[in-house]
């Protein structure tokens, strides 16, 4: 079994993307593909990889917004639409 790094968990037969921040907001094109399961490190369930590597709860993670972080907190304005 190999050593995974602090936030990620080994687990056998993976099925899925790995589950990530950027996910949540930007549909990953790459997951509609599928592979034979495989073993390896992911993050545990309910945490998602965020873009410093990381797993981290829903809470932690910032939204996109057509490719572009938006922190946690803040908003954006377009042509009178609050995102």
């Amino acid at each position: 079994m190999a050593t995974c790094p602090k936030s990620l968990t080994y687990r056998y037969n993976i099925s899925t993307c790995l589950p990530t921040c950027r996910a949540r907001s930007d549909e990953d094109v790459t997951c509609s593909i599928g592979f034979v399961p495989v073993d390896g490190c992911t993050c545990p369930d309910g945490t998602f990889l965020d873009d410093a590597g990381a797993c981290v709860p829903a809470t932690s993670c910032p939204c996109y917004f057509q490719g572009s972080v938006v922190p946690n907190g803040e908003s954006l304005h377009e042509q009178g639409i609050v995102w």
